[in-house]
């Protein structure tokens, strides 16, 4: 990932506390890290914090890779914090990730003819839906979307 040093500082991604060694592979981004087995509000009141301050905040809603790349059910977070704090959210694709990484793989296969792509959607504003969970939905069915678009 190549992205100049003055963006990069305004953006933070989201992972599993298993991932920490990120920050070795890729110093000089940032990460908020999730503890998924006990407490995730920690990770919540970081990703607050970041949004509050008016950097960018990367979630994966699903909260992990498909096992059999079907898209999961998707977790609460982002919608919680879009709303609570009524940043936009701008919803990104990836398109073809599994074929490539797929979850029961340690590394991915870097010869293939597969390709991944990233659409980016068009900006969502939370404060058009009355709640959380329609949020979350709107968000899940946007994705969906746009794989069913692509396949």
């Amino acid at each position: 990932m190549f992205i100049k040093n003055k963006i990069r500082k305004d953006i933070f991604i989201t992972g599993k506390k298993e991932l920490k060694f990120l920050k070795f592979l890729f110093p000089g981004i940032s990460y908020i890290f999730v503890d998924r087995k006990n407490n995730a509000i920690p990770a919540l009141k970081a990703g607050a914090d970041i949004l509050r301050q008016g950097k960018s905040l990367i979630i994966f809603p699903e909260g992990t890779r498909s096992s059999n790349g079907v898209l999961k059910e998707f977790k609460t977070g982002a919608a919680f914090l879009a709303k609570e704090l009524k940043k936009t959210i701008i919803p990104m694709t990836i398109n073809g990730a599994f074929k490539i990484f797929p979850k029961n793989r340690l590394f991915p296969r870097f010869i293939t003819k597969e390709k991944i792509t990233l659409t980016i959607g068009k900006k969502i504003n939370p404060v058009n839906y009355k709640s959380i969970d329609r949020l979350n939905s709107v968000l899940f069915n946007t994705i969906k979307g746009e794989l069913i678009l692509r396949n």
